[in-house]
C-alpha cells in the first residue's frame, strides 16, 4: 500500500451510504446523461478514450463485465465485437434505458440492476475483462469495492478503470469551491479522488501491473480549457489505467 492513503475529499461522511445515495443521483439525471454523450465534447472524449482502450485490450469474444454500466455505451462497444457482456448499474433508471436499447438492437446483452460489493450469494461467474468507468469515487470503502471486482477478473485478466484525479487543478478548485458553496451538488456524492501511484498502490498487492494510464476532461469550458496549461498530469480532471492481472 502507498504511504500516506486518504482518499475521502475531507468532507463529512453522508448518513445515507454514499454509493445508494448515488445511484438515485444517476436515475434523476439519466436524460442529461445520456445526452452529454451526444453533445458534450468532454463526454465525445471520453467515449473515444475508452473504446480506444477496448479496441486495444479486449479481444473479440471475451466475456466482460461492465461495472457501473450506466446507459451501457460501452457494454453496447464490446457487444460488436462479439464479447459476452453482463452491464451491472445500481440505478435503476439506469438499467431501464440499457434494458430498452438492447430490446431495440435485437437483444444479447444481461443488464441487471445491482449495487456493488455485489452479495455472496450473486454469482455472475468470472470475466477475461472488467470496465469500470467512474464509480470508485462513489464507494464508502474503495478497497472492498476493489477487492469484489478483483474476485470476478481471471488470472491474466484486464481491469479497465477511470477515477478522478486527485492531482487536477481544476478538481482542487472545484472542492475549494464545493466547501463553501456546496457547488457543485454531485460532489457531496463523488467522496474519493486518486493520484496515479495511489490506484496503483491499492492494486499492485492484489496482483496487478499497470500497462497504461490515460489522462483526461478539462472541465466546464472555455475556463477549463486553461488548465491544460499545467499539462497533463496537473490539467487533466480523470485519468484510466488499464492493468494486467498476474497468471496462475
Amino acid at each position: 500500500m502507498c504511504e500516506g492513503r486518504v482518499y475521502r475529499n475531507g468532507r463529512e461522511k453522508l448518513s445515507m451510504k454514499s454509493s445508494n445515495t448515488a445511484t438515485e443521483f444517476h436515475s434523476q439525471i439519466r436524460d442529461k446523461f445520456v445526452k452529454g454523450y451526444q453533445v458534450k465534447k468532454d463526454f465525445k472524449d471520453r467515449y473515444k478514450i475508452w473504446t480506444g482502450l477496448i479496441d486495444r485490450y479486449v479481444a473479440a469474444g471475451s466475456r466482460v463485465l461492465d461495472a457501473g454500466c450506466g446507459p451501457g455505451l460501452l457494454s453496447f462497444y464490446c457487444a460488436s465485437k462479439q464479447c459476452d457482456v453482463i452491464g451491472i448499474d445500481g440505478s435503476s433508471a439506469m438499467i431501464e434505458y440499457c434494458l430498452a436499447e438492447s430490446a431495440a438492437q435485437g437483444g444479447g446483452i444481461e443488464f441487471l440492476h445491482r449495487t456493488f460489493p455485489l452479495a455472496a450469494n450473486q454469482d455472475i461467474g468470472t470475466f477475461d475483462t472488467i470496465l469500470c468507468s467512474s464509480v470508485i469515487e462513489y464507494m464508502d470503502d474503495p478497497v472492498e469495492f476493489l477487492e469484489d471486482l478483483d474476485r470476478r477478473l481471471r488470472p491474466g485478466g484486464m481491469l479497465l478503470i477511470s477515477v478522478p484525479n486527485r492531482r487536477s487543478v481544476y478538481k482542487q478548485l472545484e472542492l475549494l469551491c464545493f466547501r463553501v458553496t456546496r457547488q457543485p451538488a454531485y460532489l457531496s456524492l463523488s467522496i474519493n479522488t486518486f493520484a496515479e501511484n495511489e490506484l496503483n498502490g491499492l492494486l499492485e498487492p492484489m496482483g496487478y501491473k499497470s500497462i497504461e494510464t490515460i489522462y483526461y476532461g478539462s472541465g466546464k469550458q472555455p475556463i477549463g480549457a486553461m488548465f491544460n496549461l499545467f499539462g497533463q498530469v496537473r490539467g487533466k480532471n480523470m485519468f484510466v489505467s488499464a492493468l494486467r492481472k498476474s497468471g496462475d
